[in-house]
This record gives C-alpha cells, sequence and structure tokens, in this order.
C-alpha cells in the first residue's frame, strides 16, 4: 500500500472531499466515513459536553473537586465576563486542518495517490453512482464469444512436455509462501505470464490522465502490472490531441502508453475485493483511451455510430491462487435525461483456481491468450487512427 502526501489540503481540496461524501447515494458505515461525520461536526461546532456526573469525585484529586466547584460557582452567576471579546473576528474555520482519510490524498498538477480509497466499500458506491459498473448482469460486450475463444486457444508452451510437475510445484509453493504483494509480483506472476516481448510496466501513478468523474483527481490509479505500446508507435499528432486519455505518465517517458490489458495483486490476508475495485478503475482509464483513439477523427458521426459495444480492454486481480479475468468496455445510456450518458460495464471472462497442474495449464493458457489478444487490439486501432491523422494532414 502507498501512502499519500502528508501535508494538509487546502480548504478547496477539503471541499473536494465533502462533494465527494454529499455525492454518493448511499454512505456505508466506515471508518473514513465515521471520521468525515466527525469532520463536519468539529467545523459545525459541535463539542461533546462533559457533565460533573460524568466523573467519580471520590477517585479525583483535590485539586479537580476544586475546579468543578469554581465551575459550579460561575455557573450560578452567569458564566464568564466576555465584554473584552465583543468585536473580535472569528477564528479561522478549522477544516483547512483537517487531514483528509479514507479516500482522498493532495490536488496537485502531477498527483501522487494512495490506494487507500478502493478498500472502502464507499468508494465502489462512487464508481456505480457514476456510471462505472463492478458487477455487470446487465449488458454483456457484443464481441465476448470472440474474446472467450480466443483466450481458449491451445499454446504449444502448455503442452505437458514443456511444463513439468516440478514447475508447477514450485509455482505453487511460492504461492502458499506469499507473504506480500512484492513476492507475489517477483515469483508468481513472472511464471503465470511467461516471456513475452510486449511492452509492460507497473506501480506507475497515471497522473497525466484526464479524472473519469466530473473532473476531479479524487484518485489517480496506479496498476501493479499493465501492457501498452511504444508511444514512438503513435503518431505525434495523435499524441498531443488524446495525451491525456492515453498517455499515463509524462515523468516517466519510457514507458509504455495507451493500456488497455491491467493485473492487480493481493496476498491472502489482503481483501480481494479492494483488487477487484482497483482492477476496475484500472481497466475504466483503459476503456476510456481505446475509444478515444478507435473514433479519432469521427467526431462528426453521430454519437450512437461512435459505441459499437465492444470490449478492447482486458483486467484481471490474481489472490491467493485465484485468477479472474474481466473485460471492461463502455455504452451508451439509453435515457437521455440520465447526468452519465456513458456507462463503462466490467464483464467476467473467466475465473481460474490454480490448485492442480492442469487448472495452472488452463489458466496461463486464458491469461497469456488474453494479453495477445489485447496486445492486437491495441495494434490495429492505433494503425487505423495514424492512418486517419495522415489523410488529414495531407
Amino acid at each position: 500500500m502507498l501512502s499519500g502526501p502528508k501535508s494538509n489540503p487546502s480548504s478547496a481540496q477539503v471541499q473536494v472531499i465533502a462533494s465527494y461524501w454529499d455525492s454518493l447515494s448511499k454512505v456505508r458505515l466506515t471508518r473514513g466515513a465515521l471520521k468525515e461525520f466527525d469532520r463536519r461536526n468539529r467545523v459545525a461546532g459541535f463539542i461533546r459536553v462533559t457533565f460533573a456526573s460524568d466523573f467519580d469525585l471520590s477517585e479525583q484529586s483535590a485539586a479537580l473537586e476544586e475546579f468543578l466547584s469554581q465551575t459550579k460557582r460561575s455557573a450560578r452567576i452567569g458564566g464568564p465576563d466576555l465584554t473584552n471579546l465583543r468585536g473580535c473576528p472569528e477564528p479561522p474555520a478549522p477544516a483547512a486542518h483537517i487531514t483528509p482519510w479514507d479516500t482522498l490524498g493532495n490536488a496537485t498538477a502531477q498527483p501522487t495517490r494512495t490506494k487507500t480509497s478502493v478498500y472502502s466499500r464507499n468508494f465502489e458506491q462512487y464508481l456505480i453512482d457514476n456510471g462505472i459498473y463492478i458487477h455487470n448482469f446487465m449488458q454483456e460486450p457484443a464481441n465476448w464469444s470472440e474474446i472467450q475463444r480466443a483466450m481458449s486457444e491451445p499454446r504449444p508452451s502448455h503442452s505437458p512436455s514443456e511444463f513439468s510437475d516440478s514447475a508447477f510445484e514450485a509455482s505453487w509453493r511460492a504461492n502458499i509462501e506469499a507473504k506480500s504483494k512484492a513476492m507475489v509480483m517477483r515469483n508468481i506472476w513472472p511464471t503465470i505470464i511467461g516471456e513475452s516481448n510486449i511492452p509492460t510496466a507497473g506501480d506507475i501513478p497515471f497522473g497525466n490522465l484526464k479524472p473519469l468523474i466530473d473532473d476531479q483527481p479524487l484518485v489517480v490509479p496506479k496498476p501493479d502490472f499493465y501492457d501498452g505500446i511504444h508511444r514512438n508507435r503513435i503518431v505525434s499528432r495523435l499524441r498531443r490531441e488524446l495525451g491525456t486519455y492515453i498517455i499515463p505518465s509524462t515523468e516517466h517517458e519510457d514507458t509504455p502508453v495507451l493500456p488497455n490489458f491491467f493485473a492487480e495483486f493481493t496476498t491472502i490476508s489482503e481483501s480481494p475485493a479492494a483488487a477487484q475495485r482497483q482492477a476496475c478503475f484500472d481497466g475504466t482509464f483503459g476503456a476510456r483511451g481505446m475509444q478515444k483513439v478507435r473514433t479519432f477523427g469521427q467526431e462528426e458521426e453521430a454519437v450512437e455510430m461512435r459505441y459499437d459495444n465492444n470490449a478492447y480492454t482486458i483486467t484481471s486481480y490474481y489472490h491467493d491462487g485465484v485468477l479472474r479475468l474481466y473485460t471492461i468496455h463502455p455504452a451508451l445510456s439509453n435515457d437521455d435525461s440520465e447526468k452519465q450518458p456513458v456507462y463503462y460495464y466490467m464483464t467476467l471472462l473467466r475465473a481460474c483456481i490454480i490448485a492442480s497442474k492442469r487448472d495452472f495449464q488452463q489458466g496461463t493458457n486464458a491469461l497469456r491468450n488474453a494479453r495477445d489478444w489485447a496486445r492486437a487490439q491495441r495494434d490495429t486501432l492505433v494503425v487505423a487512427a495514424n492512418c486517419r491523422c495522415n489523410l488529414v494532414a495531407e
């Protein structure tokens, strides 16, 4: 887990925090919600009143008894004289000195965010309220069957002669011994994905990407692992005009862009639900970027024509021997009055329980094929968008 900045937020940033909570259609009872409740009480001037009956005077010192006696005498004659306080300005509101909990960090031009917020059930509610559905039972992508067929294709590297019993046993032992995310990434994930020339990166904040919701940088994604394309494969005009949708970071020039395959990892002691939320959040940024590239130069077409209900992004997470693969795809709302015209749906492709050599082969086969499929989608869309850019230039 990352640590957010320690400095206190400005009053404007506190307002962003407050608007986050105000926007939720349902607030779940979490530690962050209680702390926000306490913060608002402090701002409103509510204080806890302690009565004399709360104290056991028999156990208090003589000094405490004298203090209570003086307080009672003062109260009987109307309390202290406040004449000298007339005309004094009000003290500054304490909100500017409240540290945000559970959801947010400081907003900066190139922000670094903690992933803590995905551990809150309120964060999931925030996604749902803004048209991002983690549990999609409504609309599969139109090409769901095509992706399933691609994932089921056999791979030579998974033939019995190429995958020994000792290799599986070593992987399963590493899974049992994994006590941290770093151990999963170092000892398990390389065996699952195998060798590949796909451009990859991970643990890099996507600080250059435009926020998904209300232009507010509430949380910046930081995937544990992602696949993309070398930025020199995309023409300069496309990079310039779509940079805030397809270039995750301007601070790491050598990292791939246009990510559309993601993976998150957890250990047995961590929450799989949080990994699922993070995988959804990562994948939604990827799906939006792929949609921007796919429809670049087609702005004059009707909005309905620009959404084909196909998925071009895959996201996943690994938790204690279980690998889950999902698609993320955008779709237009059927209700013109909806405040969110575009929805994003996360749809389960496959859940692989790696409990035997056969299960391990099937799971890694599906994942490696999914990575290859995602790379093919990136390459196809980038070539088409580059051609449209060149035609316009001519």
